[in-house]
């Protein structure tokens, strides 16, 4: 398979989200916290902003930034790392 430099759109399935998950869904007493972020690089300060996000609750949803939005929020040089 030849290398691409254009941008790759991937859909998730439920099933593959499934394998990242506890397979458990909120209940109705359950917390559940939304954290929205470039996630450019992992790194310390990143996992330690997600582990604090997860000790606020029951449960955490990421939602990642595309590459448009980080250059948006973070300047032009952004992302270092394209999705």
């Amino acid at each position: 398979m030849p290398y691409s430099l254009g941008k790759e759109h991937f859909v998730q399935t439920s099933t593959r989200i499934a394998n990242f998950s506890n397979r458990r869904e909120p209940g109705p007493n359950d917390t559940v916290v939304y954290i929205s972020c470039s996630c450019d690089l992992m790194h310390p300060g990143l996992i330690e902003r997600l582990k604090a996000a997860k000790s606020q609750g029951d449960f955490l949803y990421v939602g990642i930034w595309d590459d448009d939005t980080a250059s948006y929020f973070k300047g032009e040089s952004y992302p270092l790392q394209g999705l």
